[in-house]
């Protein structure tokens, strides 16, 4: 009998992840995957038929369901059907869309998600489809809801992609959600046209988790604890502190505030509780099982579809009607089933962050948890209590810590202190939010239950704000690529392996992993080292020159730039993160740098920058009136940023230039007439706007 006969669902599970996964990375192969798929079948039938080649079989029906992976990929990404208005867009007019969902507040604008309904191409109106992103200024009056209909003047854009290196890909977590186009608009620019007329349960519940949200935050009135309390109960991180966020991130403890396995587990407990207590339920063991299954799946509705909660959801659906069947499920199977029937309906999940965390972390406890729990034994219960939750986080965090440094570049060093304080608070928190809903109908009552609500968050927030700011309390800026993540994960699957077979080979594969690991590690520190290298950000509105040399840079930046630390830290830091900066030094514009083999002086504006040989000239604004000269200056770089630069001769009279570098600044106007006159005079030309970061390497 084969390792996998106790849980045969992993190997469908897995076979269908993987034909996912092709699809990402040969998504124009679909032709020839049909081709292959009807092949595959007609020999699975016929060897069926004949009752023979088992083996084969097998394999054949695995390679489907891979095959079948590919076929649900393609199917769900929505450019694909004829009717979503990406193959027409450009022709577009104007368009009536339908709101699904409410509008959502950020840092500099409000956004609500719709979905096409009608579009004007020419002079018909024709049914399309496709989602669209709409962004409205942050001081917009807004009064839309679900299921709004909206008549837009005008057409939608193609969301951009990364303008920097290692730039967070807005464009790319967007597409994983079918979302490929946004609209920029004011009150003005739209109509609303009409509403829902008809039920739909979404509508309702968007309602009721307003009304909820409004209940949970009436008498809790301090922003770092109802952000909390939001976040607990009904997964919205919008109203989360900064400073709170960062230190729960900080200390591995993040996952108490995004709505999880643990919140829906400890509302299952409670669920059951009170079931068990009605003689009723207790006798009618499928009613049980229903009304549990209708609680935990309008709890997800509640949250908002998020991967965790469904993930969690549905294993435990199917473990409630294994109960009534009356047969003991295995873990594994559930959790493969649970993630065959999500990546069904949506395989764009499975390049989803939390669903991939929340998988891992399921299984690094399931499988590590016991072992872990086994290595010491107490005959205290409280230390044999710590040392089981301890044993849980350690599991968890072993298999996450992986991809969590990938996609956080960070690793929480005090994360088992916080969990022996956090988990068991969120059960108290997460049931005091409940309690504190419950008992709106009676106003003394509800503002004694908010009141120790508030009292109990705000102690665990300080415990978590207290705790990251120890020294050491993370290690930051841990940049790492995907084969050195792919690298570790092999590694301890084999070691984990040879642990549980205890044959040689195992360990000897996981040797080797490690070697190689070390090897690539070596390199990148070496290539690191050795680094030199100019880059110019493409950030609107401002910018940015960065010199690096080794593992040291300089950032020479506007005022207003550096006055934006979030704009450093998203357009700028990813990169040098990755190009492994541990030292660097910012300078303004207009001010002197002091770094090895570099120099800069400004005379009429025009800014001269020397370093290894290199001539860069940045000019920030029009120069009206240049000093003769006996000679043309000979550069290497000519970087022009001015809204009224109109022509580049005026400064090719005085420049020999290399290569020209267009900024954010120059108008549209002449934008093109400056390339034309640059490609006349055989200059090459670079435009950030249009490219994004330009970089030059020694």
């Amino acid at each position: 009998m084969g390792y996998f006969s106790c849980f045969p669902f992993v190997r469908i599970a897995l076979a269908f992840i993987l034909g996912i996964t092709a699809y990402a990375f040969f998504p124009q192969k679909f032709s020839l995957v049909q081709i292959i798929f009807v092949i595959g079948f007609c020999f699975l039938f016929f060897f069926t038929v004949l009752k023979t080649f088992y083996l084969l079989k097998g394999f054949l029906a695995i390679f489907l369901i891979f095959t079948l992976g590919y076929i649900f990929a393609y199917l769900h990404y929505a450019p694909h059907h004829p009717k979503h208005f990406a193959h027409c867009w450009k022709k577009i007019e104007a368009y009536e869309i339908q709101a699904i969902g409410d509008v959502e507040k950020k840092t500099n604008s409000q956004y609500l998600l719709t979905t096409m309904q009608w579009a004007k191409i020419g002079k018909s109106w024709k049914k399309l489809q496709g989602k669209v992103v709409l962004y409205f200024p942050k001081t917009a009056n807004l009064h839309l809801h679900y299921g709004d209909k909206l008549l837009i003047i005008g057409k939608p854009q193609k969301i951009s992609g990364p303008q920097n290196p290692n730039e967070f890909n807005y464009k790319q977590f967007l597409a994983y959600q079918n979302i490929y186009h946004c609209h920029f608009i004011t009150e003005k620019n739209y109509i609303k046209s009409g509403s829902l007329s008809y039920f739909r349960i979404q509508k309702y519940t968007l309602k009721l988790r307003k009304y909820f949200e409004h209940i949970l935050t009436k008498y809790i009135t301090h922003p770092q604890t109802y952000g909390i309390v939001l976040a607990l109960l009904l997964g919205n991180k919008d109203a989360l502190d900064q400073d709170v966020k960062t230190a729960y991130a900080g200390t591995g403890a993040m996952h108490i505030l995004a709505v999880s396995g643990l919140h829906v587990g400890i509302l299952y407990w409670i669920l059951s509780l009170i079931l068990n207590l009605i003689p009723f339920f207790r006798r009618n063991t499928w009613l049980y099982a229903c009304s549990v299954l209708v609680f935990l799946w309008f709890y997800t509705l509640l949250t908002g579809l998020s991967p965790s909660v469904m993930r969690a959801s549905t294993m435990f659906s199917f473990i409630v009607w294994a109960k009534a069947l009356r047969r003991t499920p295995n873990i594994y199977n559930t959790l493969s089933i649970s993630a065959f029937f999500l990546l069904c309906i949506d395989p764009f999940l499975l390049f989803s962050v939390s669903f991939q965390l929340s998988y891992l972390a399921v299984l690094g406890i399931v499988y590590l948890q016991p072992k872990i729990y086994h290595l010491y034994q107490s005959k205290f219960s409280f230390v044999d209590k710590l040392w089981m939750l301890s044993s849980v986080s350690i599991a968890a965090q072993i298999a996450t810590t992986p991809i969590s440094i990938y996609y956080f570049q960070q690793y929480p060093t005090y994360f088992l202190f916080a969990n022996w304080v956090v988990v068991p608070a969120a059960v108290w928190m997460l049931l005091g939010s409940i309690i504190v809903l419950l008992s709106s109908f009676n106003t003394y009552l509800h503002i004694g239950c908010s009141f120790l609500l508030e009292k109990l968050i705000s102690g665990v927030n300080q415990y978590i704000l207290w705790l990251s700011a120890l020294p050491y309390s993370q290690v930051k800026n841990i940049a790492v690529s995907k084969a050195i993540i792919f690298l570790l994960y092999l590694f301890l699957l084999f070691l984990l392996w040879g642990m549980a077979k205890k044959k040689f080979i195992h360990f000897v594969m996981a040797f080797c992993c490690f070697l190689y690991l070390s090897f690539l590690w070596g390199k990148n520190m070496l290539i690191r080292n050795k680094q030199q290298k100019i880059i110019i950000y493409s950030i609107p509105r401002h910018q940015c020159i960065a010199f690096c040399q080794g593992r040291r840079s300089i950032l020479w930046l506007d005022k207003a730039l550096s006055k934006v630390k979030k704009k450093i830290t998203y357009h700028i830091m990813p990169n040098q993160m990755a190009l492994g900066i541990n030292n660097i030094q910012q300078h303004f514009l207009d001010s002197k740098i002091s770094f090895k083999d570099i120099a800069n002086k400004k005379i009429n504006n025009i800014i001269f920058i020397v370093w290894k040989g290199k001539i860069i000239v940045y000019i920030p604004q029009p120069i009206y009136a240049l000093p003769p000269l006996a000679r043309k200056i000979n550069i290497d770089f000519l970087y022009l940023n001015a809204e009224n630069i109109k022509s580049l001769n005026k400064y090719c009279a005085y420049f020999h230039v290399k290569q020209l570098i267009l900024g954010h600044k120059i108008d549209k106007r002449y934008l093109q007439q400056i390339k034309q006159e640059a490609l006349g005079k055989n200059i090459p030309y670079f435009s950030l706007k249009e490219r994004g970061a330009w970089q030059y390497c020694f």
